[in-house]
């Protein structure tokens, strides 16, 4: 082929990276405007209040577990973003790990969009809360969403430190790499795909064992741990579907960059950065913000379907569990 013939050739390519890059800015631009009316409608409702506790005593160990945990996440959230500070500061730019930061913080808006169309997951109103920002999403159908407790101290700092996953995950693709060096990229990723699978189960369960949440839906018969009890914990969900959409896809991402530390959906963005950088650099958060979302919204689909066809809640739920999601009890949901 001649240089001139090359040279059309190399101008295609360029224009299709240009263009992939601005999709997945517009998406991230999308997602961040609409996050921005969410919270500003929570924040401006009178519905600002605490959900309501009910009838039924919270146990002093859920109050204990609380009252430790909620600092506790605070703490590692404030930590980790330390952390990517001062990464940025060392390297004199704002680096791709603040990039996923911002990513995974634009991501907590959608943390409980499982309860899209019905109940799946419930949180204990005894938790710091004022109420949930859930009714002010688009289009969002399932009932008594109002009196929904977002457990802000705990949500908001597992979006920070959960921004570091993808960090571990890339050392351990290089260590899996360098021990097996055939391994192609679907085996290396479901090889991640496992151990985040294991880590989720790891960080969910004890949560759900200190009173902070039960899970109401999704529990698939020989896909669901301790299945009956208000420990239940179904596979299919975060584990599974989070695990993967979003852990291990925002892994490949960051571990699959060029000699530049540029992920593929930024690639395109070069001209833009040169000729007005802080420009390039918005643009290029915007599309991890955009691809993270995509995988959000994906676990947030087969989250949905997946709860329509398996919900069963554990027996005798209490009413400070049960606040806003279900009526008098757990069958209700």
């Amino acid at each position: 082929m001649s240089a001139g013939a090359a040279a059309p050739a190399r101008d295609r390519h360029q224009g299709r990276r240009i263009a992939t890059a601005y999709v997945w800015a517009t998406i991230g631009a999308i997602a961040v405007v609409v996050q921005a009316y969410v919270y500003a409608s929570w924040l401006l409702s009178p519905d600002l209040v605490p959900a309501p506790l009910g009838p039924d005593p919270v146990p002093p160990s859920d109050k204990m577990w609380a009252w430790i945990l909620q600092p506790l996440f605070v703490a590692a959230g404030l930590a980790a973003t330390l952390w990517i500070v001062r990464g940025c500061i060392r390297a004199g730019r704002f680096t791709f790990d603040a990039k996923l930061w911002c990513a995974f913080m634009s991501l907590a808006w959608l943390d409980t969009v499982a309860n899209f169309t019905r109940p799946v997951v419930a949180f204990n109103a005894y938790y710091v809360n004022l109420g949930s920002w859930n009714a002010d999403i688009p289009g969002w159908m399932s009932a008594g969403v109002r009196r929904f407790p977002s457990t802000f101290l705990i949500e908001f700092p597992s979006y920070m430190f959960l921004a570091l996953v993808p960090v571990a995950g890339c050392a351990f693709l290089r260590a899996l790499s360098k021990r097996w060096p055939r391994l192609g990229p679907i085996r290396l990723l479901g090889c991640w795909w496992l151990v985040a699978i294991v880590f989720m189960v790891a960080f969910e369960e004890p949560l759900a064992r200190a009173g902070w949440l039960i899970w109401i839906g999704g529990n698939v018969p020989g896909l669901t741990l301790w299945p009956g009890t208000r420990y239940q914990l179904p596979l299919l969900l975060d584990p599974i579907l989070w695990g993967g959409p979003v852990l291990t896809a925002v892994t490949a991402l960051r571990y699959y960059r060029d000699d530049r530390g540029r992920c593929w959906v930024e690639r395109g963005l070069d001209t833009v950065s040169r000729l007005a950088p802080r420009v390039g650099t918005a643009m290029s958060t915007l599309a991890v913000i955009g691809f993270a979302t995509v995988g959000m919204v994906i676990y947030a689909v087969g989250g949905t379907v997946v709860a329509q066809a398996h919900t069963v809640a554990p027996p005798g739920m209490p009413s400070y569990m049960r606040a806003g999601l279900c009526q008098t009890d757990a069958d209700a949901c």
